[in-house]
């Protein structure tokens, strides 16, 4: 997975280290943003490119095979509202239409400096490939590491429309 993190100076994203010397901190997200993909300019400011905005549409002649049906990858820039400067410890999880299925990502957060009070810190994830069977709804989910229940950023209705 490509974890996208040129976009605003005082943050960076990173796997799972020993951090004790570091305020920990929540963030707040604010809004999820689903794509199909996200880009930077030659000067710096990212490009978000097939927003989904409804439900996600799969039609034509597509790869279905055991992993499911398997012609889509996503990209999420997620929004968030920052406090303090620290380490902020979460969890993404998106659940498929069939709850067997899922993708899990735990990472952390190094936030240097806090953005100004009205600037959103964005976190862009991507690309996250989805292996789809049936129709239903696309969930994506938000927890901080301490807390037990998630969050619901997105539900997103899934249509296939295969033809063989």
């Amino acid at each position: 997975m490509r974890l996208i993190q040129r976009f605003f100076h005082h943050q960076r994203i990173f796997w799972p280290i020993n951090m004790s010397d570091k305020k920990s901190i929540k963030i707040r997200p604010i809004i999820a943003i689903v794509c199909d993909d996200i880009r930077t300019e030659n000067n710096g400011k990212p490009i978000l490119i097939g927003i989904y905005t409804g439900g996600i549409t799969l039609s034509g002649p597509v790869i279905n095979n055991s992993d499911g049906v398997s012609n889509l990858s996503i990209f999420l820039w997620i929004l968030c509202e920052v406090k303090e400067a620290g380490v902020a410890s979460f969890e993404i999880k998106i659940i498929h239409p069939n709850p067997k299925h899922q993708f899990c990502m735990k990472a952390k957060i190094d936030i240097d400096s806090i953005p100004h009070p009205t600037e959103l810190m964005p976190l862009a994830l991507g690309p996250i490939p989805l292996n789809l069977w049936e129709n239903g709804n696309l969930q994506i989910l938000f927890k901080h590491e301490d807390e037990d229940e998630y969050q619901t950023l997105r539900n997103i209705p899934i249509t296939l429309q295969i033809i063989e």
